[in-house]
């Protein structure tokens, strides 16, 4: 997240603002991660009966995937109401 946020001052005080967008998507995307596995774990402990052992990898890997995939879809499809104006 560090790198990330350290990228996005750097793109921006280059007055990239394109790039500056791009980075600040990823850095919160890895904060929405730690919250996600947080929110996955307690999903695979009550509907998959996971104990904390067996179900911290596999809440790791999908918080952090599933936010990683969604900010990479939306970095690489421009919105279409900014194509339009």
């Amino acid at each position: 997240m560090t790198l990330s946020l350290v990228l996005a001052y750097r793109a921006i005080r280059n007055k990239q603002v394109a790039r500056h967008r791009v980075w600040m998507i990823r850095a919160f995307t890895i904060g929405l991660g730690v919250t996600s596995i947080r929110i996955f774990f307690g999903v695979f402990g009550v509907v998959f009966g996971m104990d904390f052992e067996q179900g911290f990898g596999p809440s790791f890997l999908a918080g952090f995937l599933l936010n990683a995939v969604i900010a990479e879809i939306i970095i690489r499809k421009p919105f279409q109401r900014l194509a339009k104006s």
